[in-house]
């Protein structure tokens, strides 16, 4: 154990623990926690999140060795035993090792499973990752002894909360899933002229997500569905194409646009001119579902935001994205009526603070989301389906305020007007008046989470101010 100071992927998180510990097992995990039984305590896995999930400044417990995958079968089939520590990446090959499949992937393999299904990680067209949980393996203070345990979560309201938990319940040193097969994705690319064109497609490419591109006013359709096809011969092209030109060329253009040149000018003609030309449209493609679904956003370090909002509020939400986009790089005049239904819902003053401050410099990317039963997961609640709206930047860390004043904007903007959920995972501006109106069974989630840890060992100051009453604030 050191001192150590920890910064998040998006640089824009800090924190220095007074200790930090790297354990071996789940045993060592009970040990530390008798050890530290009346501190503050919590888990990280990467930090590839741009929210204050992680913070803490008191026990760190690092989750990185515990990364095993195990497989048993019983009548159902195969069940993989992971430790929260394991990475996407490292799943993703293990099982691939055995013919097998994740049930659903986000963007992102750079991941911990246990950070992932924390914060209810998505990817498009499917559930999200914490919907796969069969079981999940957390460590905690028994409520009763005080004695450090380890709880199986298989059923009830208890794993309807720990799937999603945001470190609330506890340190989760494992979770168990059910694999797929391993199959395969088709995919293509064209661009659309509206969002009802990109929606349409989504009955025959139900994997599909799609793309706002800010300055050019068009959809990019990304379809995706699943392929009995063998894989296509151009398949390896297909990948250093898409590596190559848009997960390095593009953002290196990008990055030096923003972060060099600052250039609103020349991001806006990037946009228009640039992006557009790169692209190659309606070469269908089939490969392994984990090349095609996976991305490689992880290689230039960004900030996101992502708001969550259901099918039949998609359109009217992406219209007051598009006018907010205009309105804070060059403070056009929002439609009749929408700047006054703001002020009338609370937003004046982020109006104020975002005309004319920052230039949107990245497409919007769209993602379908199934519903699930979990109590706090994005997309949990009702039968109809989620879209996740990804707004991201990649100016520098230093030079940020400007996105910053626009995505509180479009946070109480998309909650006022939409009841849109601010990802757990990303940057979220959202207040514990505006959780408690979004998530119809957030008192659910906290009797839960109290179960489990009745003195709020496991919760930092984010999740209390977000998340828990007054009343119920860890007392020591």
């Amino acid at each position: 154990m050191s001192k150590t100071e920890f910064t998040n992927f998006g640089e824009n998180v800090r924190f220095a623990p007074r200790v930090v510990y790297r354990p071996d097992s789940a045993l060592e995990v009970l040990d530390i926690l008798a050890r530290e039984s009346t501190h503050k305590v919590r888990a990280i896995g990467s930090l590839h999140a741009w929210s204050e999930a992680a913070h803490c400044d008191d026990v760190i417990v690092s989750l990185d060795k515990l990364n095993t995958v195990d497989f048993t079968e019983d009548d159902c089939g195969v069940i993989a035993k992971i430790g929260g520590g394991c990475t996407i990446k490292r799943l993703i090959a293990e099982l691939d090792k055995r013919g097998l499949a994740m049930p659903s992937l986000g963007l992102i393999s750079e991941q911990t499973i246990a950070g992932a299904t924390s914060t209810a990680t998505h990817g498009s067209g499917r559930h999200c990752l914490s919907h796969f949980l069969t079981a999940v393996h957390v460590a905690h203070y028994d409520p009763d002894s005080g004695v450090p345990k380890i709880s199986e979560i298989r059923d009830g309201d208890l794993l309807r909360a720990a799937k999603c938990g945001l470190g609330c319940l506890g340190i989760i040193v494992a979770v168990e899933i059910r694999p797929r097969n391993s199959y395969r994705i088709e995919e293509f690319m064209t661009v659309h002229e509206s969002i009802d064109d990109a929606l349409a497609a989504e009955v025959d490419y139900p994997l599909q997500q799609f793309y706002f591109m800010p300055w050019y006013e068009k959809y990019l359709g990304q379809h995706r569905r699943e392929s009995q096809d063998v894989r296509s011969r151009l398949a390896p092209l297909y990948r250093w194409y898409w590596f190559a030109t848009i997960d390095v060329g593009l953002h290196v253009i990008l990055k030096a646009i923003v972060q060099w040149l600052k250039s609103p000018r020349l991001a806006k003609a990037f946009f228009r001119y640039l992006a557009p030309a790169t692209l190659l449209r309606n070469w269908h493609v089939v490969d392994k579902s984990q090349d095609m679904l996976v991305m490689e956003h992880e290689l230039f370090r960004h900030l996101e935001i992502e708001i969550f909002v259901t099918r039949s509020q998609l359109e009217p939400a992406m219209d007051l994205a598009r006018e907010l986009v205009r309105y804070c790089d060059s403070g056009a005049a929002l439609s009749p009526g929408t700047f006054q239904e703001l002020v009338q819902l609370g937003c004046e003053k982020q109006l104020l603070k975002a005309k004319s401050v920052y230039t949107h410099h990245y497409p919007i990317c769209i993602r379908r989301v199934l519903p699930d039963d979990m109590f706090v997961s994005m997309s949990s609640g009702g039968s109809e389906d989620f879209y996740a709206i990804s707004f991201i930047t990649y100016q520098l860390p230093s030079e940020r305020e400007g996105f910053y004043r626009f995505a509180d904007l479009l946070a109480r903007g998309m909650a006022e007007k939409f009841q849109g959920r601010c990802h757990w995972g990303k940057y979220c501006p959202s207040d514990r008046a505006t959780i408690e109106r979004l998530y119809p069974e957030l008192e659910n989630f906290r009797k839960a989470a109290i179960a489990m840890d009745p003195n709020g060992r496991f919760r930092n100051t984010w999740v209390n101010q977000v998340i828990f009453d007054a009343e119920l604030e860890p007392h020591s």
